[in-house]
């Protein structure tokens, strides 16, 4: 049962926020940076006082997520070394990017992104069975 859990949170934790970090920062170079894109993001708008393109908002907050993701990715592999090196449970980790899933989800019903709210549904799902044996291991771990 230890290793299905360690396999789920690796999966959940690491190598699920690196892929979809890697291939968002890879798209927002290939093509979100395109002269096409910043010209149909052109305008300007008020915030905080000051004119702000669209475009430089945007894209700032593109890059920042694809990094961010591969950030997360990155701490999880931290916290799942020592995880296998002190024979722990995922459980603290899991609850946390449980709660992680929870706003991809909301995110992508609010902002109809059917991709983001059923990714998110499937790894909220896979993070419930992985805290569900986590509880069950830690109450019988043979």
């Amino acid at each position: 049962m230890r290793k299905i859990i360690n396999v789920l949170f690796l999966l959940i934790g690491v190598i699920f926020p690196i892929l979809i970090g890697g291939l968002h920062t890879l798209t927002h170079f290939q093509t979100l940076t395109s002269t096409a894109v910043q010209e149909k993001l052109s305008e300007t708008f008020i915030l905080f006082d000051k004119e702000e393109s669209l475009y430089l908002t945007w894209g700032i907050m593109s890059f920042m997520m694809g990094v961010t993701f591969i950030i997360i990715g990155l701490l999880n592999g931290e916290t799942y070394r020592r995880i296998l090196q002190q024979k722990a449970s995922p459980l603290t980790p899991m609850l946390i990017m449980s709660l992680y899933l929870a706003c991809v989800i909301y995110a992508g019903y609010t902002f109809q992104q059917m991709p983001q709210f059923i990714g998110g549904i499937v790894g909220l799902c896979l993070a419930v069975i992985c805290i569900l044996l986590s509880v069950r291991f830690s109450r019988n771990p043979s």
